[in-house]
């Protein structure tokens, strides 16, 4: 889902270990990506106060790309019994992740951009 710039969007991931929701940050040249995570890192206790727990700071340095995560752990998309679990998850902290970031990456991306 876009997050209203280019080049960063939420991701919502289901795997055979773990679900999660990203902030991926994917576009423009590495340079350009590693300062957008650095400058979104340097805001880090904000974002996580808005979230209201940690969030998993990725900075993927041999990567294209950068992140920020919330997961849920030791659940399987293969099984049923975890669905519950796993939707719960998306429906509560969906929302409350894209609130944490919905004005911080507009700032941080002109920022950067020097738009």
């Amino acid at each position: 889902a876009g997050c209203g710039v280019s080049g960063a969007h939420y991701c919502c991931l289901a795997t055979h270990n773990y679900c999660s929701i990203d902030m991926e940050i994917t576009g423009g040249d590495k340079n350009e990506i590693k300062m957008i995570y650095d400058e979104l890192f340097k805001r880090k206790d904000e974002i996580e106060g808005s979230f209201g727990q940690p969030l998993t700071w990725d900075r993927l340095d041999d990567n294209k790309m950068s992140r920020v995560r919330i997961s849920l752990e030791n659940v399987d998309i293969f099984n049923k019994e975890d669905w519950k679990k796993m939707i719960g998850f998306f429906i509560e902290y969906v929302p409350k992740f894209e609130k944490s970031f919905e004005k911080i990456i507009k700032e941080v991306v002109k920022k950067v951009r020097k738009v």
